[in-house]
């Protein structure tokens, strides 16, 4: 337990203490009490909730046990409340006492390791912990439920873990995001001259696409930045971008099937990146498919009078759905570029490039697990197991495609030697 963290859980002890006093010495029995903290008492009904669409959900249960269920909720949430009281002042006085004697911040003293083995087993032990309701639900039921339900419950809680992480995460994106353009703002409004003229950076995003702006150095000075007037444009591209010629074969691919030439490029060669495209980042994800092919539709031979010979036109071949491979969790993606890497022998830049895709991938694959999460949420909630793999399957199915796409991303990075030298291995 770190000296901050130790501090905290003090606070935290003494807010609850002092919470409990002045609501009245409660032993919990006044729980559903008019008098009884209603902040409290609406955070505890929720609790119930919860629980009981997660056990109904895993466990499968029917009318009875539900309402069995639900009774011995209620009954755990009273003794949940003098449970709290009790050990959350047996814990603070501890501490404190810690804290008189100077003891509170050696990690290393055995007071301070017991207190810590307690306050972990105050969650623990609660009579409204997950574990401990599982453990008296599966008492009632056979045991290949309880196995299968208990297997099942954890994947729920997983699940939950993993949409409150994404929640997390896009905000602190987009905290992110409107910090740096607060900060751009401000340090933009600090450059503007009296003409009110604002300069322009100096970087290869404006060296490309201003290549007739001046801009204004520290001093107020107007310069002409590097590659823009008077100096070429850099043909560089950016990180996960085609090269120049990569581009040109790829429009050349796109053209050939435009005109039912399909003529497939060097392997590896695959689209532009998701930076390239103009779609906005707020449409949701569509798995492109290859075009179906070019078939020629031969009408029956008639006689001369107009009547058909009786022979069958021959069939019409009909497009097939690309079937993609199972994609590897987003956490072995990393684990898929770096073997790739130094099995084909990447050099930095290549690696850095490498980097800039599977950073692009996986942002891509996140954007478009958050934008489902209701519906992943929905599968895994399923109890029918082949209905929930079905629609697991059905939802996955852009992730396995991007994993495709990443692949070929990589491969498009390779040298000519260092595809001969894949192509040798894979004989």
């Amino acid at each position: 337990m770190s000296r901050f963290f130790n501090r905290v859980c003090v606070a935290i002890l003494m807010m609850l203490v002092s919470a409990t006093t002045v609501s009245g010495q409660n032993d919990g029995s006044d729980l559903l009490a008019p008098g009884f903290d209603q902040a409290s008492r609406e955070g505890w009904e929720f609790e119930i909730q919860h629980q009981m669409q997660a056990f109904s959900s895993a466990y499968g249960l029917d009318p009875q046990l539900q309402t069995l269920l639900q009774t011995e909720l209620q009954a755990r949430l009273i003794a949940q409340v003098a449970y709290d009281r009790q050990t959350t002042e047996a814990i603070l006085k501890k501490t404190q006492e810690l804290e008189a004697a100077g003891l509170l911040e050696n990690e290393e003293a055995p007071e301070v390791k017991a207190l810590n083995a307690q306050m972990a087993a105050q969650s623990f032990n609660a009579p409204l912990n997950e574990e401990r309701v599982a453990d008296w639900l599966e008492q009632r039921l056979p045991a290949a439920v309880a196995t299968e339900g208990r297997q099942r419950l954890r994947e729920i809680r997983d699940l939950r873990l993993q949409k409150h992480l994404e929640s997390e995460y896009a905000f602190q994106a987009e905290s992110a995001a409107k910090r740096d353009l607060g900060e751009a703002i401000v340090q933009g409004s600090v450059l503007i001259s009296a003409d009110g003229v604002t300069p322009l950076p100096n970087d290869p995003v404006n060296d490309r696409y201003y290549t007739e702006i001046r801009v204004r150095d520290a001093g107020g000075e107007v310069i002409v930045a590097p590659g823009r007037k008077g100096s070429p444009v850099s043909e560089a591209p950016m990180p996960g971008e085609l090269t120049k010629a990569e581009r040109l074969r790829q429009a050349e691919i796109e053209a050939a099937e435009r005109e039912g030439r399909r003529k497939p490029g060097p392997a590896g060669l695959v689209s532009p990146s998701h930076e390239m495209t103009e779609r906005p980042a707020h449409e949701s994800i569509v798995v492109e498919q290859p075009p179906a092919p070019q078939v020629t539709v031969q009408v029956a031979p008639t006689t001369p009078s107009g009547q058909p010979t009786g022979r069958a036109a021959p069939a019409v071949p009909t497009a097939k759905e690309v079937v993609y491979a199972k994609a590897p969790p987003l956490d072995d993606w990393d684990k898929y570029v770096q073997e790739h890497a130094k099995q084909v022998g990447f050099d930095e830049a290549q690696i850095t490039r490498a980097q800039a895709v599977l950073k692009d991938m996986k942002r891509r694959a996140n954007q478009y697990r958050m934008s489902r999460s209701d519906q992943f949420a929905a599968a895994a909630l399923k109890t029918d197991a082949k209905d929930r793999d079905a629609m697991m399957k059905e939802l996955n199915k852009p992730i396995d495609a991007m994993f495709e796409e990443l692949k070929q991303r990589i491969d498009s990075l390779m040298t000519l030697e260092q595809r001969q030298k894949a192509a040798a291995g894979k004989k």
